[in-house]
């Protein structure tokens, strides 16, 4: 068997060919996924050379650079890969993250001028720049050159004499996220590290970009890097060393996205610093108060989705609440939360004096962006197919809600889950599910449903919160944070549990198990 190729489709077993034969139809294609996937040459695009070639001159000029990143994941890891890099090279490298509640989304012109008195002649920004057209006058009135390196989508190119963005790029880079963006310069002019390549595929899974081309190898390169030498920034944020894209996704993307989202709690600038420093005990002292706000996030954003689900009326198309007490960098969450569990489009607005800070999600197949461009009164506006954020004046409130309900929602396409049988999944057959890693988006590993399930017994923990089902043949599931509606159900009544597999090490002991996501009953 070749190097390069993990396991072969014919020593796949059937767990693992169901999955690849959902994901991927056409047989012919199974290798494309079952090959490691390796780093692309560095981008040959113009935007990419002429971009790189600005960053040597200002190593070799000696000018002061300063990064302006975005306050998510993304921008915090892309500001980092960028800062350190430069700074690796000698130039005096400043940056900058937005506060969220006061600034808001993108470049502003007063971080222009305050970089212009500091002295600084370039600014490159990272995972924004497209719609910052006034901060870029800005910059060009003031003299100061600007790179903008972003992968937001656009409709005009940013008035900027440096534009990198994946749409400009061969189609092996078209998925980058904005870290990735601002690392292929780097690449290209040879700064880039292993640790430059491990924060972008970190922020990949961040930003949950299609698993395709570049990202799925910077996904996947990153996270055999940290198998291997698991780094201590990582490390110290999941409390343990993450086996896969879902361990980052849920271990460590939100702990960085929490400084960014409480921006009245915490400064997002001190997650580039925890990612910059190498000093051990800083490392640990940063890492300790970036748990602490995400533990208060979480506290938050879970207090929040039960207000909101309270609310939601049938019917409609698209779920638009507002709350005056809702917390403007917890609001996206609280969405995302809401649009899984209702399959419809959500937008929650933090309501102020002046007017409404608002994010939307929505479900697979139905895209933020084409729904919200037939109304043209938003204050500011920004996102992709999944994900939106903008804000509002009060008095177009009304006019926007009377808007909603005329949009022509398409029918949120979820898959069905995958049919398998309880001897299917064993820790071998969940354990070899890593050679079709990562999943994400666009290769996201489906539900799995047991029919007819045979439950022997089921054990209620902390104190009813969570439940584990326990089948006859042994395999266990778990349902964490079970509804109300669940709590008095007895085996008898379970005719099918879905969800998706993992293998529970406890005490040294493997075992296989489903993470539950729906149960469902005799009466259903």
């Amino acid at each position: 068997m070749s190097e390069s190729v993990r396991v072969t489709p014919e020593s796949l077993l059937p767990l693992a060919c169901k999955i690849l034969g959902r994901l991927e139809p056409d047989q012919s294609r199974w290798m494309t996924w079952l090959e490691t996937p390796e780093l692309h040459s560095p981008s040959q695009a113009d935007a990419v050379v002429e971009a790189a070639a600005r960053l040597k001159q200002a190593a070799a000029s000696h000018e002061k650079v300063i990064v302006a990143g975005d306050y998510d994941a993304d921008g915090i890891l892309g500001t980092a890969i960028l800062t350190g890099a430069l700074r690796r090279q000698g130039i005096e490298t400043g940056f900058y993250i937005p506060d969220r509640i006061r600034e808001g989304y993108g470049l502003q012109e007063k971080t222009v001028r305050l970089a212009h008195e500091k002295g600084y002649s370039l600014l490159v920004t990272v995972d924004n720049g497209v719609r910052a057209e006034e901060a870029l006058a800005c910059a060009a009135d003031l003299g100061m050159d600007v790179i903008v390196t972003d992968h937001h989508q656009f409709e005009t190119p940013p008035q900027a004499a440096w534009f990198v963005h994946p749409a400009l790029m061969e189609p092996e880079f078209s998925t980058l996220c904005g870290a990735a963006v601002a690392c292929e310069l780097l690449r290209y002019a040879g700064w880039a590290t292993d640790y430059e390549l491990l924060l972008a595929g970190l922020a990949s899974v961040g930003d949950q970009m299609a698993v395709t081309g570049q990202t799925r190898a910077l996904i996947f390169q990153a996270l055999e890097q940290l198998k291997t030498d698991c780094d201590p920034h990582i490390r110290l944020l999941a409390q343990g060393i993450p086996e896969n894209e879902t361990d980052l996704s849920f271990q460590v993307i939100p702990k960085i996205n929490a400084l960014g989202r409480l921006s009245d709690l915490a400064n997002a600038n001190n997650a580039v610093r925890f990612f910059l420093t190498d000093d051990f005990r800083q490392i640990s002292s940063l890492a300790q108060g970036i748990c602490q706000i995400n533990d208060r996030r979480r506290e938050m954003s879970g207090r929040m989705v039960q207000e909101a689900q309270s609310r939601v009326r049938p019917g409609s198309t698209v779920i638009f609440l507002e709350d005056p007490t809702w917390h403007e960098g917890i609001i996206g969450l609280a969405a995302g939360s809401l649009c899984e569990t209702t399959g419809r489009p959500v937008i929650l607005a933090a309501r102020g004096q002046s007017g409404l800070k608002c994010s939307m999600r929505s479900p697979e197949g139905v895209d933020c962006m084409d729904l919200l461009k037939g109304f043209d009164r938003f204050v500011t506006l920004g996102g992709h197919s999944r994900a939106a954020g903008f804000s509002l004046d009060l008095k177009d409130r009304d006019d926007f809600e009377a808007y909603l309900k005329t949009v022509t929602v398409p029918h949120a396409q979820k898959a069905d889950p995958l049919d398998v049988k309880a001897a299917d999944l064993t820790i071998p057959a969940i354990r070899q599910l890593d050679a079709l890693r990562p999943f994400g988006t666009g290769f996201e590993l489906p539900e799995l449903r047991i029919q007819d399930p045979a439950v022997a017994f089921v054990r209620d923990l902390s104190a009813g919160r969570h439940r584990r089902y326990v089948m006859e043949n042994g395999l266990e599931a778990m349902r964490f944070n079970q509804p109300d509606s669940e709590k008095a159900l007895s085996p008898d009544q379970i005719r099918w549990l879905t969800g998706k597999p993992s293998v529970n090490v406890w005490m040294q002991t493997a075992r296989p198990q489903l993470i539950l996501s729906a149960v469902g009953t005799s009466q259903e």
